[in-house]
């Protein structure tokens, strides 16, 4: 019993401590504001989309919307194979919409490909004209102000890579907000730990990176582009790069291994990129596999040994909470490890939630600190392992 409440202390002291390091990380950024400058940066917007017939046109309108001069920006929507009827919605809105830069850029599927995002964010960048490259993802919703900020955070930083808040917005169910309250933790540990000087967490519906840098890691691969198989396909990565997931985490880590200093997070409102939280747990879980499919390849072995301190606090919650049941012995030392872990997460989510005006999300922290651990250590065990459904392509 000694060695195993060691453990279970141990775990819990590791991953408080790194929650306070996020939280003082978070308190250090600054919050941008708005301010009136006259851009001098070209800018491309990336978007990789696969059947979004139901969510490309209102990404699209927010993206015209947009008060950047119309003259500096480009939208480059790289259709990955759809089988529906995005490239006709896309058309359709570029023939209405001649007065902005839209373009569509087509693939077809390549026989046992499995790094489809990725070449379409690389063919789009391939394409692009802009010097700053910005992606987002075709279900994602923008303030006006959102090229702006991102723009005016880079002439101020020269950062080689940028990564941009982003939060689930019109939850409606319980199970919604929950992913919702946990979305925005992991938004702040990424944002906290980016501004330590380490680099664990960026979300690719909001990244931003100097064309130049992402030419000088080569891209999402160690190797130089592949031939194209056959006309309109594109294969530009080799074997290192044959991973579905991580364009996102793989990127910020090459970049980061040759300009430490040149990575930054753009705490500002008009950067909020929105999306939706996932309608059922079958969605849940295919997301969460598609994630833990990043582990193997695209995370720092800092990265790993948090995330095990993590998974084992979790499952010496669970055990804690049994034996407790049956034998208040220990009742204290097997509390105060949970107590600790929740009284520190409280307060980081009370501060990221008001950056993102969602305290309301906080009657929901102690529900979820039930809930949480079986979910955490359920998920964990069956991440890793078979495929995973994405975008209606099953991926191994």
């Amino acid at each position: 019993m000694g060695i195993i409440i060691y453990i279970y202390w141990t775990t819990a002291i590791i991953y408080i401590l790194f929650i306070f390091f996020c939280w003082i990380g978070w308190q250090r950024i600054p919050v941008q504001q708005s301010i009136s400058y006259n851009p001098s940066i070209s800018v491309s917007i990336v978007i990789p989309a696969r059947n979004e017939e139901l969510n490309i046109l209102n990404c699209l309108e927010d993206l015209a919307e947009q008060n950047y001069p119309a003259a500096m920006f480009e939208v480059i929507v790289v259709d990955d194979d759809s089988s529906d009827d995005t490239s006709e919605l896309v058309n359709e809105f570029i023939e209405v919409n001649t007065d902005k830069s839209f373009r569509l850029i087509q693939l077809k599927e390549i026989k046992h490909a499995r790094t489809y995002k990725k070449m379409a964010i690389s063919r789009g960048i391939e394409e692009a004209r802009g010097q700053l490259i910005v992606t987002t993802d075709a279900d994602c919703s923008f303030s006006p102000m959102w090229i702006s900020s991102i723009a005016q955070q880079y002439e101020i930083t020269k950062a080689a890579m940028i990564a941009g808040p982003v939060c689930f917005s019109k939850e409606q169910t319980l199970f919604e907000k929950m992913q919702s309250l946990e979305f925005l933790g992991l938004i702040g540990i990424g944002a906290g730990s980016i501004r330590n000087g380490l680099y664990m967490i960026c979300n690719g519906a909001n990244l931003a990176y100097n064309k130049n840098a992402f030419h000088d890691v080569n891209g999402f691969e160690a190797h130089p582009p592949t031939p194209s198989p056959r006309e309109g396909e594109y294969s530009p990565l080799g074997r290192r790069g044959a991973f579905a997931s991580g364009d996102d985490i793989q990127l910020m880590l090459k970049i980061a291994s040759k300009n430490t200093e040149k990575i930054s997070f753009l705490k500002s409102k008009d950067a909020i990129v929105y999306t939706s939280a996932k309608n059922s747990l079958v969605e849940l879980i295919q997301q969460r596999k598609r994630w833990a499919s990043k582990i193997p390849q695209h995370t720092s072995a800092f990265t790993l040994f948090i995330a095990s301190s993590a998974y084992s606090l979790h499952v010496g919650i669970i055990g804690a909470a049994l034996w407790m049941i049956v034998n208040m012995r220990f009742s204290w030392l097997l509390f105060l490890p949970f107590a600790g872990k929740c009284f520190i997460e409280l307060i980081f989510l009370f501060d990221v939630s008001r950056f993102f005006t969602r305290q309301k999300l906080l009657s929901l922290f102690l529900p979820a600190q039930i809930i949480y651990p079986f979910y955490i250590v359920i998920i964990g065990a069956i991440a890793p392992f078979g495929t995973y459904l994405w975008k209606e392509r099953k991926v191994k």
